[in-house]
């Protein structure tokens, strides 16, 4: 399953299923958020650095979309229970 969230109000705005994990699942998701009107206009993609998220297929669909593509830093897996001042 892979979904798409807003993070306004952290809505899952689309998603999709499948038996695979590969790009095309994603950009189903991106897709449905997107058909469905629940994303505003030129918005920003966040995502990981996965293959998914790279591959030529995305990012296709998200200059159709009109979408722009952002993703976090190599390596930057913080979270809000981790400071960046603690040890790893």
């Amino acid at each position: 399953m892979a979904t798409t969230i807003g993070l306004f109000n952290r809505e899952v705005v689309g998603h999709a299923m499948a038996e695979h994990l590969r790009a095309d699942l994603v950009c189903d998701a991106v897709e449905l958020a997107h058909r469905r009107g629940l994303v505003q206009p030129e918005p920003v993609f966040h995502s990981d650095r996965g293959s998914r998220y790279t591959s030529a297929d995305f990012r296709a669909t998200l200059t159709r979309l009109r979408m722009r593509a952002s993703m976090g830093r190599l390596g930057s897996c913080y979270g809000p229970w981790r400071s960046r001042s603690s040890p790893a």
